[in-house]
């Protein structure tokens, strides 16, 4: 999960998304813009630039919260995981 900051020195947000969402694995990642910037033109420019998530600063961390159990994928209970075993084949 990336917490993207949307104004930083080298490259902004919105390009840095856009580059990541480019890449390997596109939809792999989570990212949740983190801004000051709260108009609703901001906000649809971080879903357009492939963002998952717009939160405004200062960040609710209940916001913040429901975000990350939004996109936490939790692993089965290890009862119900596919074995790990490797067997022999046969020649």
């Amino acid at each position: 999960m990336i917490r993207m900051d949307m104004q930083m020195p080298v490259m902004d947000g919105l390009e840095a998304t856009r580059a990541i969402r480019s890449g390997k694995n596109p939809l792999g990642k989570t990212i949740l813009a983190m801004t000051a910037n709260a108009f609703t033109e901001d906000m649809e420019k971080s879903k357009e630039a492939g963002m998952d998530e717009h939160l405004s600063k200062p960040v609710d961390i209940a916001v913040l919260e429901r975000a990350v159990r939004k996109y936490l994928v939790t692993p089965p209970p290890e009862n119900e995981r596919p074995s790990t075993e490797i067997y022999p084949v046969s020649p």
